[in-house]
């Protein structure tokens, strides 16, 4: 396991920058309401005139995002000097039957979806808000022999 000894800096990411960093992703996560509760889950995007785009089956996103407010995040990492994160707020729709040159273009992208299932409902988020933070970490990683491991259960399947 792998401990840090740093000290952390943070900075607030530009527009482009954020927008740079979501056109180069292609997994992040969309977080919304199931009944009381925030809900937050991966799905495979691409960002496309000022839309995240993602493909769903029936389910909970199916259900519970289309014309609600959500957000979307993307994370990752530099090396082992920064790391950084983009969030989008916006408004959701379901555009699988959308009319326009804009959505049949939408439904032309070709994005790879990791999840099992045809995904055969389009969905997009309009961005409303924008925003990201870099955090340049100062110090050393070191491996942790004391350091909590965390092992991971993937249950069993019946089939």
């Amino acid at each position: 396991m792998t401990r840090y000894d740093l000290e952390a800096s943070t900075e607030t990411l530009g527009q482009a920058e954020c927008e740079a960093l979501l056109a180069q992703g292609t997994m992040g996560r969309v977080a919304f309401v199931v009944g009381e509760y925030p809900t937050i889950l991966p799905v495979n995007y691409a960002l496309y005139d000022g839309l995240v785009v993602f493909r769903t089956d029936a389910g909970a996103k199916l259900s519970n995002i289309p014309m609600s407010s959500v957000a979307f995040e993307i994370d990752g990492r530099d090396g082992s000097t920064s790391a950084w994160s983009v969030m989008v707020q916006g408004r959701a729709r379901e555009v699988t039957t959308a009319l326009g040159d804009r959505y049949d273009a939408l439904r032309r992208l070709e994005i790879t979806v990791l999840a099992p299932g045809d995904k055969t409902h389009w969905v997009a988020i309009e961005i409303v808000h924008l925003s990201g933070r870099s955090i340049a970490l100062r110090g050393s990683e070191t491996d942790s022999a004391d350091a909590p491991q965390v092992e991971r259960s993937r249950g069993s399947r019946e089939r």
